[in-house]
């Protein structure tokens, strides 16, 4: 992994080999699941969904609740977490604002308890666009550096696929109320999001940005459908 060289294989091809890595991602997951579930009970330890998603469908509408999870979050993590494994300006500067505005989520959860209200939200996307910005136009001056970094994320390939991968598994730990249980079963909550990040990162190195997204998207509308059920119960 972090390697693979870009194929340019129609896009029909393409998009049957998303298809068949969509179908792998859900089984995985759900066994995944079924795995912890099993590990959990005869624990006898219990552990949540975080109910947030279900209050931010109330507070912001069914509509706009599907337009977060399905298209921009998926984009937004993308642009984020995938771009950067090819290094260029734009795609480091992306992975430096993302990585401010994806930890200032973490700060909302843990301080303000409410990661998805807008109004505080648009504060650190700006301070994430600003400092995304500077980034870039300090890179495209000091040629140096981006040498430096070019040549380390070429000599490293592996390292950026899965601290990239880890990291974005990681940042989903967030889907469950937090105690202390969550630390003792990290890796087995974070899993069926680490499989899914190998096949997001190995379909943008493969295919670029543009089917990871794709595949992102469709993973996501398929793991949204039980809150939109309990939702519109």
């Amino acid at each position: 992994m972090g390697n693979i060289p870009p194929s340019k294989l129609p896009f029909i091809e393409k998009v049957k080999e998303i298809v068949v890595l969509f179908l792998i991602s859900i089984i995985l997951s759900f066994i995944c699941s079924i795995i912890s579930i099993v590990i959990l009970n005869s624990l006898n330890v219990t552990i949540s969904q975080n109910p947030t998603l279900f209050i931010f469908f109330q507070m912001n509408g069914i509509i706009y609740g599907i337009l977060q999870i399905c298209l921009i979050s998926p984009i937004t993590e993308e642009l984020g977490f995938r771009a950067c494994m090819k290094y260029s300006h734009i795609n480091f500067s992306l992975l430096i604002a993302f990585f401010l505005f994806f930890f200032s989520k973490i700060l909302f959860y843990l301080v303000f308890d409410d990661p998805y209200v807008i109004d505080k939200k648009v504060f650190f996307w700006l301070i994430s666009f600003i400092t995304g910005m500077y980034i870039y136009f300090k890179l495209k001056k000091k040629k140096e550096v981006s040498n430096m970094i070019s040549i380390f994320w070429l000599k490293n390939p592996k390292i950026i696929f899965f601290f990239l991968t880890i990291t974005f598994s990681s940042l989903h730990i967030f889907n469950f109320e937090l105690n202390i249980n969550l630390f003792f079963f990290f890796p087995i909550l974070i899993l069926p999001h680490f499989i899914s990040g190998i096949f997001f990162g190995y379909i943008r190195l493969k295919y670029g940005i543009f089917y990871s997204i794709i595949l992102h998207s469709m993973i996501n509308i398929t793991s949204l459908v039980p809150t939109f059920l309990d939702y519109i119960k």
